[in-house]
């Protein structure tokens, strides 16, 4: 099995890790209906999808890694995030009705939870979550339109 599990990724600490893992489930799986009939056939299949998992779980962070790599540093300035959230607060508060804007203010400017508004105003969680939506949609569609 470990011959198997090397020839797949190419790295011995891995395909010892592969071969162990198949092991751990066996061990853990209480319902296994392994027999000394399909025991050999069972070990090799696993052991083999283990790897196809390693593999595929390496992929995944090679080309993550390599996107984080080419991604350029966002340079952000200070002054024009500061402009930007004016423009938020300033649109909040003059498109958004009294209720939302209420809303929003002390979900996003006092970091209020749900559950502490709904408290506050009397309203159902899902009353502050529909007002929150409403908001955000609002608002992303402004942006997005400037």
């Amino acid at each position: 099995m470990l011959r198997l599990a090397v020839s797949i990724v190419h790295d011995e600490d891995d395909a010892k890790d592969a071969v162990s893992n198949v092991f751990a489930h066996l061990l853990d799986d209480k319902h296994s209906t392994l027999t000394s009939d399909n025991a050999a056939h069972y070990l090799l299949v696993s052991v083999r999808h283990q790897c196809y998992n390693l593999l595929r779980q390496r992929s995944v962070r090679e080309r993550f890694a390599q996107q984080m790599s080419l991604a350029p540093e966002p340079m952000s300035d200070p002054v024009e995030d500061l402009l930007e959230l004016e423009r938020l607060w300033l649109y909040v508060d003059s498109e958004l009705p009294p209720l939302t804007r209420q809303v929003f203010a002390l979900r996003y400017r006092d970091d209020q939870t749900y559950q502490e508004i709904s408290d506050k105003l009397g309203l159902s969680k899902v009353t502050v979550y529909q007002h929150l939506s409403r908001a955000l949609k609002k608002i992303n569609d402004y942006f997005k339109n400037q």
